[in-house]
């Protein structure tokens, strides 16, 4: 139900890192993506079936092993 309202209104509401984004006017092949990224996360896909849907750029090159976004502290 979440995707035919999402493709209807063409607007992505997401939660990164606690933080939550909307994204308003999505171009259809982009939410074409985002729905075959979700569907491969939720069948549990060994490949992805989407294209990347965000890019996380570290400020640092210095680990010190204790970010809260870091898959490898919060176990991903």
């Amino acid at each position: 139900m979440n995707v035919f309202r999402t493709v209807l209104t063409r607007r992505i509401n997401v939660e990164l890192d606690q933080i939550p984004f909307e994204y308003l006017d999505v171009p259809f092949k982009k939410l074409l993506n985002w729905i075959m990224v979700e569907a491969g996360v939720h069948f549990r896909s060994k490949k992805p079936w989407g294209f990347p849907t965000h890019l996380h750029i570290e400020p640092s090159t210095l680990c010190n092993l204790k970010c809260a976004f870091c898959p490898v502290t919060t176990g991903m």
